[in-house]
């Protein structure tokens, strides 16, 4: 169970939990049996993310960091319509990497991109916020 942070938080952000979502119970790891982890080991890196999208195609997944005190792009994943998004927060240091789900970017982001406490639309690819989807 150690190190499996990023399947938890894959198999958490599709099938999300209002009541303690940050425990790991039997219906979770049930639930993550749909992935197709194969050839990937943990902790789960970068390179290994794109092994992932491949053997889950219908799975497009980002991953932020925090460079200098500000959010960065980490990871890009080929946007599909017709897929599902998780934004994911890699926290690491010298020894160990933990991924998080980034519920709401807008309010990660809201720090640097704005001081007024409106709701963005953030664009994962270049994290750019605007007022409106329509930009």
């Amino acid at each position: 169970m150690m190190n499996k942070c990023f399947l938890w938080a894959i198999t958490r952000a599709l099938n999300p939990k209002i009541i303690h979502p940050e425990r790991i119970d039997k219906l979770l790891k049930m639930q993550s049996e749909q992935f197709d982890m194969t050839g990937i080991d943990y902790p789960v890196s970068l390179k290994a993310i794109d092994i992932f999208k491949k053997q889950n195609p219908d799975i497009s997944v980002y991953v932020f960091c925090f460079d200098k005190n500000e959010i960065d792009i980490h990871r890009r994943s080929e946007y599909e319509s017709n897929n599902k998004v998780i934004t994911l927060l890699l926290i690491s240091d010298e020894e160990k990497q933990h991924y998080c789900i980034i519920q709401n970017m807008s309010r990660l982001l809201s720090s640097q991109t704005s001081n007024k406490k409106v709701k963005h639309h953030c664009c994962l690819n270049c994290l750019n916020c605007f007022f409106s989807k329509d930009h």
